[in-house]
């Protein structure tokens, strides 16, 4: 069966694309089981999004290489460990030591979110410094501040 899921990769692939197949097809894992296939994903939130763009062609796929019975999606969590952090504390030096919040505390703010590790560029420029003016005189200026990007740009 393992070879037969790896053709059904092969052809995902092509048939979604290398992005869509790195998001999304790649991580399931297979399990073949009395009532036919069963394809394993994380979380809810994935196999929601499995089902609703994908599963069709995957039933394809596998019907055209062969395979009969159910397919279906289960959730099952990872056991393995969360991955490591893309930075050891050792490389981020602002880890080692406590960082004092600008301005007044309100609310439950964290104090290691301050604008001194904010990179500022001409494409975020205007963002940054509304961000400030609202951060150092809540309330008075650009109230409410509401900040808009495309997917994928934080």
């Amino acid at each position: 069966m393992e070879s037969v899921w790896l053709e059904a990769l092969s052809r995902l692939r092509h048939e979604v694309g290398d992005r869509n197949f790195a998001t999304w097809i790649e991580p399931i894992r297979y399990a073949r089981d009395e009532r036919g296939l069963r394809l394993e994903v994380p979380n809810r939130f994935f196999q929601e999004w499995v089902t609703r763009h994908f599963l069709d062609g995957i039933r394809s796929t596998l019907s055209g290489l062969g395979v009969r019975g159910e397919v279906r999606i289960t959730v099952v969590p990872s056991t393995t460990a969360a991955p490591a952090p893309l930075a050891s504390a050792a490389s981020n030096p602002r880890r080692d030591r406590p960082v004092a919040s600008r301005g007044p505390k309100i609310g439950r703010l964290v104090a290691e979110y301050t604008f001194d590790g904010f990179v500022v560029g001409d494409a975020n420029e205007v963002a940054y410094r509304a961000a400030r003016a609202v951060a150092e005189a809540p309330g008075r200026r650009y109230n409410p501040l509401f900040l808009w990007g495309g997917v994928g740009l934080g």
